[in-house]
């Protein structure tokens, strides 16, 4: 399989979409990790146990992704990703009326 469609089925089964940060990743990853887990899941023991290793191998293969995933630091880049504060201020200024 190709790496792409592996990292894409990976994204699938943990339900991110294609643009998500470190944080929804984890986030996602232990939401489901507390859902199938065999002591706590609905699930039959053997189901609940292969449901929650395919969730650790897809985050795993994710996190590999990520940490293998070079990341741009020009100012450009940089902007796109700005806090809506800090934006409003360079828009309006400190001016409470605005």
């Amino acid at each position: 399989m190709k790496y792409y469609k592996k990292i894409t089925h990976a994204r699938q089964v943990l339900g991110i979409p294609e643009c998500a940060t470190l944080a929804d990743i984890k986030h996602r990853y232990h939401k489901l990790m507390k859902s199938t887990h065999p002591d706590v899941s609905d699930m039959n023991k053997e189901a609940s146990q292969e449901k929650s290793a395919e969730i650790n191998d897809a985050y795993h293969l994710i996190m590999q992704y990520c940490d293998k995933y070079r990341m741009s630091f020009a100012e450009d880049e940089v902007n796109k990703y700005r806090p809506a504060e800090e934006l409003w201020f360079e828009k309006f200024g400190s001016d409470p009326t605005c």
